[in-house]
């Protein structure tokens, strides 16, 4: 399991996590650091940059890759890691990142049924489908 610090906005507190138990909250992950930031649960209120301001994290605003992440519910029993902005497989830098970031998820809960967005030229498939069988990406 990757070492992460996560900071939740609300609360400023570090803390690990298992990402099948979080609710609908923005997301933003610098892997060179491994610092998770996880906003408030309203996601209607704020920003991206808000809750990263509001974080005190370090570096910059540009160092995270960003999206929202829903635990188990209804529409998603396995969870969903949506990147937005994505990160198409043309933009090497930020989709490198991106396949960081989705590593840290599922070494914190994301299983082969959940739904990852907006990462690669597939706008939307699940973990199993970028990780087939071996494990190591597609």
């Amino acid at each position: 399991m990757s070492k992460i610090t996560v900071i939740y906005c609300q609360e400023c507190q570090e803390e690990s996590f298992d990402m099948k138990t979080v609710s609908n909250r923005r997301f933003m992950f610098d892997p060179v650091n491994g610092v998770l930031i996880l906003g408030g649960d309203d996601i209607e209120r704020d920003s991206h940059a808000t809750e990263f301001n509001a974080s005190k994290a370090p570096g910059s605003f540009d160092d995270y890759v960003r999206g929202w992440l829903g635990g188990a519910c209804r529409d998603y029993p396995a969870g969903i890691i949506h990147f937005a902005p994505n990160a198409p497989s043309k933009c090497l830098w930020l989709y490198e990142k991106a396949f960081d970031t989705l590593e840290m998820f599922r070494d914190h809960g994301a299983i082969g049924e959940t739904v990852v967005r907006g990462l690669g030229d597939v706008w939307e498939r699940t973990v199993s489908e970028i990780y087939p069988k071996t494990g190591k990406r597609a």
